[in-house]
Parts: C-alpha cells; sequence; structure tokens
C-alpha cells in the first residue's frame, strides 16, 4: 500500500471530489501507442488493455485487463507496471507526479454495471506514428523515424491504424474532454489529420492538447489548428543555441523560437494554453534555471519530463556526489513568484529539485559491494555478436588473469553495438537493486560501453547503461542501478565496436541487494 503520510501531503495537494482513488487515469483515459498496443496512460507500457488490430477499441477498453487496473486503483494498490509513479510519489515530486494529471478528469464515484465499470474514456492520448525530423540525443528509432533509419540503421516501423482505427474512434469522441496527440512529431503524422478533421466535425470544443517539437509551420498546420481548440506544448531543452542544438539534433533555435511565438499567439486568440516540457538531463542540468525563467517571462506552463533512458542522459545514473552539486546549485537559484505563471511553474522545479533528491539517496557511492550477493557467470554463458564490415571473435585465454578476450581485427565506425558481448538469461526483479563489477583493459586506450537490456525485440535498456575510458593498465569498475521495471529475460552486455582495439575483461559479477522500499506487487 502507499505511504499514509506521503498520501495525505500528495492528497492536501489535489483538486478532486475523489481523494479515495491514488490514480484515475483507468477510469478516465485510453493510450494507443506505435505497436497497436492500448494502455491507460504513456507512463505504464506493461499493463496491455489489447491490442489493434487484433482487438477493438471497445473490447479493448470494457475487457477484463482494463477493469483489472480499475480494481487496483479502488484499492489504493500500485501494480508494478506504475513503477514511474510510485517512485515520484516517494520522492515527493507530487508535480512530476503523471497520476495527478488524472485528477481533473476524476468522477466522484465510479458506478458499475454487470460486474463491469460503467464509464467512457474522457481522454484518448495517441501515439499512434514514430514519424519524426529530429534525431535527440535522448531520444530511440521507437519514437522518432529518423533515429531509426540514420542512428539504428534499421527498416521503418509498419504502423497498425488505417480508415477502420478512426472509424472505431467515432463512438468516443462525443464522450471526450481531452485528445492529446504525441509522436514522433505530430505534424508530421498523416493519420492524424482525419482524426483532426473527425474531431472538428463531430466535437470541436474537445481540448486537443499537441506535443510538438516546434520545428513543423506551414499552411496545413495553420488550417487545422483554426478549426481546432488546440493546447500546444513544446519542448525545448536548453536555450543555449549550441547545446539546444548538440540535444535536438537537426533543429535550429532560432527557427524554432519564430514558430514559438506563431504558436504562442494563436493560443491569445482561441483563449487556450501554451506550455513547454523540459528533459532534465545530465547534458542539460546548468540550463534548467533559465528555462524557469523564461516560461515565468513568456506565461506558459512548464513541465519536467522524469528521463529515465538512455542511461548516460538520466540524471538517475549519476553518483551521489554529482546529485548533490546539482541539487546545491538548483537550490541556490532565486525563485521571482511575482509573475502570474510563477507559482506554477516554481512549484514545478522545486518538485524536480525533490525527484533529483530521491535519486540520490538512493544512489551509489564509490564503495566496495562485498555485501551485495554475486551470482555466478560462467564462460559458456557468454556470446559475441559480430555485425556484417566487423571482424572480432571471443577468445578465452588460460593465463590465470585474463578471463575474456575481444580481439578486433576489422570495426565499421557506424555503432558501438556492432560488435557486441553477451551474457543472456538474467533475471531482474523490481525489489532488488544490483551491481555490474568487472575489471578491464585495452591495447590501447578506447571506450566501450555496457549495460543491462532486455533479451527481445525492442532491446530497451533496464537501468544500466555507461560509457567508460579503458587503458593499457587493468581497472576495477563497479556500477550500480535499479532496474526501470523487472524483467525475467535480461541481458548483460558490452558494446565494444567502433574501435579495432582488443579488450580484455575479467571478474565479471552480477550483484543484488534487496531493496529497503520496493514496488508493491499486487495480489
Amino acid at each position: 500500500m502507499l505511504d499514509p503520510q506521503i498520501l495525505a501531503e500528495y492528497n492536501e495537494l489535489r483538486k478532486t471530489p475523489n481523494t479515495d482513488i491514488f490514480c484515475h487515469a483507468p477510469f478516465a483515459s485510453i493510450n494507443f501507442e506505435q505497436n497497436g498496443n492500448a494502455t491507460v496512460c504513456c507512463y505504464n507500457r506493461a499493463h496491455v488493455l489489447g491490442t489493434y488490430p487484433n482487438d477493438s477499441l471497445g473490447d479493448m477498453w470494457y475487457g477484463a485487463k482494463a477493469d483489472q487496473l480499475r480494481t487496483f486503483m479502488m484499492r489504493n494498490v500500485l501494480p508494478a507496471s506504475c513503477k514511474i509513479c510510485h517512485d515520484q510519489f516517494q520522492s515527493r515530486n507530487f508535480g512530476g507526479l503523471k497520476a495527478r494529471f488524472y485528477d481533473q478528469l476524476s468522477d466522484e464515484d465510479y458506478p458499475e454495471t454487470d460486474g463491469r465499470f460503467a464509464v467512457m474514456p474522457k481522454l484518448i492520448e495517441f501515439e499512434l506514428s514514430n514519424v519524426c525530423n529530429l534525431e535527440c540525443t535522448m531520444c530511440n528509432g521507437y519514437f522518432s523515424s529518423s533515429i531509426r533509419k540514420h542512428r539504428e540503421r534499421r527498416p521503418p516501423l509498419k504502423s497498425p491504424y488505417d480508415d477502420r482505427f478512426v472509424r472505431q474512434l467515432e463512438p468516443f469522441i462525443p464522450h471526450l474532454r481531452e485528445a492529446k496527440f504525441l509522436g514522433g512529431e505530430p505534424f508530421l503524422i498523416k493519420i492524424y489529420y482525419q482524426i483532426w478533421e473527425l474531431i472538428a466535425r463531430i466535437n470541436p470544443d474537445i481540448d486537443v492538447t499537441i506535443v510538438t517539437n516546434g520545428t513543423v509551420l506551414n499552411d496545413r498546420v495553420k488550417d487545422i489548428l483554426g478549426r481546432l481548440k488546440a493546447h500546444i506544448n513544446v519542448s525545448i531543452d536548453s536555450l543555449d543555441p549550441a547545446n539546444y542544438e548538440r540535444i535536438r539534433v537537426n533543429s535550429q533555435l532560432d527557427s524554432l523560437m519564430e514558430n514559438f511565438q506563431y504558436f504562442r499567439e494563436y493560443v491569445d486568440r482561441k483563449n487556450t494554453d501554451m506550455s513547454v516540457s523540459v528533459c532534465p538531463m545530465q547534458q542539460n542540468w546548468r540550463d534548467i534555471p533559465r528555462l524557469v525563467e523564461f516560461c515565468n517571462e513568456r506565461e506558459v506552463y512548464l513541465f519536467f519530463n522524469t528521463v529515465l533512458h538512455p542511461e548516460e542522459a538520466s540524471l538517475r545514473t549519476l553518483s551521489h556526489d554529482a546529485l548533490d552539486e546539482i541539487i546545491e546549485s538548483w537550490q541556490s537559484v532565486e525563485l521571482d513568484r511575482d509573475k502570474p505563471f510563477a507559482k506554477y511553474n516554481d512549484s514545478q522545479f522545486l518538485d524536480l529539485i525533490n525527484q533529483v533528491r530521491f535519486f540520490r539517496d538512493r544512489a551509489f557511492h564509490d564503495q566496495d559491494y562485498g555485501n551485495f550477493q554475486e551470482e555466478d557467470i560462467a564462460r559458456s554463458d557468454w556470446s559475441l555478436r559480430v555485425a556484417d564490415g566487423n571482424v572480432a571473435s571471443l577468445e578465452f585465454p588460460d593465463d590465470g588473469n585474463v578471463e575474456l578476450r575481444i580481439p578486433i581485427s576489422k570495426a565499421v565506425r557506424s555503432a558501438s553495438w556492432d560488435i557486441q558481448l553477451n551474457r543472456a538469461q538474467v533475471s531482474l526483479k523490481s525489489d532488488r537493486r544490483y551491481a555490474v563489477v568487472f575489471r578491464a583493459r585495452a591495447d590501447r586506450p578506447r571506450r566501450i560501453t555496457f549495460g543491462v537490456a532486455k533479451a527481445y525485440d525492442p532491446w530497451d535498456h533496464l537501468g544500466l547503461y555507461k560509457a567508460v575510458d579503458l587503458t593499457p593498465e587493468w581497472q576495477r569498475y563497479a556500477v550500480g542501478f535499479v532496474p526501470t521495471n523487472a524483467e525475467d529475460n535480461a541481458r548483460l552486455h558490452f558494446d565494444v565496436g567502433e574501435s579495432a582495439v582488443a579488450v580484455d575483461l575479467a571478474d565479471i559479477t552480477l550483484r543484488s541487494q534487496k531493496l529497503e522500499q520496493p514496488v508493491e506487487q499486487p495480489s
């Protein structure tokens, strides 16, 4: 169950007639993602209500999986799939808590008919395509077609959504209060224009929220916006041109700001809201205070996303001391609460500090992991993946020191994972934290990356992906992480591509320790 003291603090801030239920998303919202899966929100990808086109929209909304999650929420039990909100709740990051958003869609009571909840969705979130013109450093090919094509060199995702899907939306549209469109880049996604036309015809008073990177603005965009009641959310991660363009690859800050001004004038004409979404990361944390000031000056709402992966971008993977530095820097900022939007935006910033404080309190110090349980890893457990164009092998020398050696005679400079050492059949539990411990060297100085990820497509990382610089001298590495979710089919991997310098690894262990406050599993 949720901590009663923290829950009481949270409920004091809520604006809902029903605080008995922690999260109203299962009663009010349905989210459709790129692969056809339907969930109740974009933070919970694991509890799938159904998959289009195998399941109809009605079957998904009124099905057993949806009612199961509603029953959990009636008991204030968060399943493991709600781990992100659980962690934000525990850290008192109430401003970043996704569950709080659904309070505005709540009812005083949720009646049941014939043993099922008789509710209709008030919000539909659309993530139907990954078509996008940017290659943001914290993103991946599942959300950006450009990344999938250029960075990952994988074939395009085939969307399951079609005209039949749009027709199935029709009976839901009259009951909606809000429709939210994400990408990819929404203004580049063709099926969105069909849905916007449907909304404009059936229920033009719906609050339409469009989360855009702000780079696409043409006559077609202006025309459809003119027929909608649209709220615009623009993603901006830095106001420093060089840093913004390093993060939002293929975009230019000057062009974005011109479009930002158009959107700002549009919401004034429509009497709707404009907001800015920021991804706080290792690459831009120093830019965050200026973004708070910018939003206060422009009178737009500010939202902070929680970036958990890639791990080299996430604040969550920084050391205790590094997170202390961020907290100290942010706490020194003088907040201006006199401007109309400042009270809300400054509250968001303070909640972000709470989130980072939570990361810090769970971070690993530079210490010996001797109190962790150790999992034995045999030589036979390892395999080497070598992509076309690369030449490498896996050796097991018997010199008493080197456990694994990867000689590389040819490395194509495309992706570090094109030469990848894997140990499959790793099991991660939600009630434990882990440490990967090993020794490593290289014949000459070079960089490698290592991490823990799913052992199946889409190969998502599970809380650890880190780069280290090797030298000809042996060095010991010990890196801790908390899994983003439980996974019985995970893998430990070392990415050693992009360089034809041999790598030696020894004493590789995966260690674990029980968490003091695990995510509660429903009975």
